[in-house]
């Protein structure tokens, strides 16, 4: 692993990139999303036939954007992984269900014992 601080240089991104293409499951063990300082993020592209905003293909594993140079496209970024995240939660996150139906069995077991005397 590395530690970055302040700002990704391109030795970086070279960095990430290499790391990448090491070979099968590499990809997968780097983070999918790297924040700078609230000002640049690199996001890993998973989709093989993928295109930046502008329509052109990504040949690359991870592509850099600028809240400076490109505002919405960092902020739309932004918002899709908070939503990504945020949903995968409901899938992951554990199911309270069965204990709070076992506390709402006790006490209705506790209220019904009550009720009969």
């Amino acid at each position: 692993m590395k530690c970055f601080r302040g700002d990704l240089s391109d030795d970086d991104l070279d960095w990430l990139e290499k790391q990448a293409s090491k070979g099968i499951g590499a990809k997968q063990k780097l983070p999918d999303l790297i924040v700078v300082n609230k000002t640049l993020l690199v996001e890993k592209i998973t989709n093989p036939k993928a295109v930046d905003f502008y329509g052109n293909k990504i040949t690359s594993h991870f592509s850099k954007c600028s809240l400076t140079q490109d505002p919405g496209a960092f902020l739309t970024i932004m918002a899709c992984e908070l939503q990504k995240f945020s949903t995968w939660i409901g899938f992951v996150g554990p199911d309270y269900l069965p204990y709070f139906n076992a506390d709402l069995q006790c006490i209705s077991a506790a209220l019904n014992e009550k009720g009969t005397d």
